[in-house]
């Protein structure tokens, strides 16, 4: 598993939570099988540029958005007050 297949598989799974997708809506959508889908969005499966442009119109989401690392907080410093 690559650090890119599991980012471009964090992405989809972020973006297809926010529209309320199920991954059968993916699967259908650009053609692949829903195992396939949970194989990508679990980073075990390196996605072609092919499917990959399909899965980012069907999310109505920019290719290089999937791509981008997930944003993570800061730890709570002492000065937060907390």
């Amino acid at each position: 598993m690559s650090k890119e297949a599991k980012t471009f598989g964090l992405g989809m799974r972020r973006d297809r939570d926010a529209l309320g997708m199920t991954q059968s809506d993916i699967a259908s959508r650009v053609g692949l099988s829903r195992q396939t889908v949970v194989s990508i969005e679990k980073g075990r499966t390196e996605v072609t540029l092919t499917n990959a442009v399909a899965i980012s119109r069907v999310l109505n989401s920019d290719l290089y958005a999937l791509m981008a690392p997930p944003k993570t907080l800061p730890e709570p410093s002492s000065d937060w007050g907390y």
